[in-house]
């Protein structure tokens, strides 16, 4: 599917791409809020500046994805690949990343208050406060008042 053929569905109203392939398609700056992207292949898509408010990515593979200054409020990624992906300046407060793969991801300057970290994978990963997690790839516990506690 192209980001083209995507926009005029999701405009007419559909919300539902399960599965779909959306790899190295540009979709920066779009309103996709709502949508449900679960299991889609997003390898090297650009979401640069997306709204994604609510959206379903649960299982979705977004390796190198582009999603710097992308909005996830509320946003479902759990059992997401989301490796080596960007994700500077998100909003990922109130989001689902439970068993999500973010190996070589760089979540600086995000905010993920609220957020949902049960067994999440951190390794090789700058966490929001610019410190760098590389220690044999731990899980996350818990995350407690912007601090993490990793086994």
């Amino acid at each position: 599917m192209t980001a083209e053929e995507l926009l005029q569905r999701y405009a007419a109203g559909e919300r539902d791409f399960i599965g779909v392939d959306l790899s190295d398609e540009d979709l920066s700056l779009t309103d996709l809020s709502g949508i449900n992207l679960s299991g889609a292949i997003l390898n090297q898509t650009i979401l640069e500046g997306a709204n994604l408010i609510g959206a379903d990515l649960s299982n979705s593979y977004l390796f190198q994805a582009g999603l710097d200054g992308a909005n996830l409020l509320g946003a479902n990624l759990s059992g997401a690949n989301i490796a080596e992906a960007g994700l500077r300046n998100v909003t990922l407060d109130n989001a689902n990343l439970s068993f999500a793969n973010l190996h070589g991801t760089c979540l600086r300057a995000s905010s993920m208050n609220g957020t949902k970290l049960d067994s999440t994978l951190f390794c090789d990963t700058i966490l929001p406060d610019g410190s760098f997690r590389n220690n044999g790839c731990d899980y996350v516990d818990l995350w407690q008042r912007g601090s993490f506690r990793f086994n």
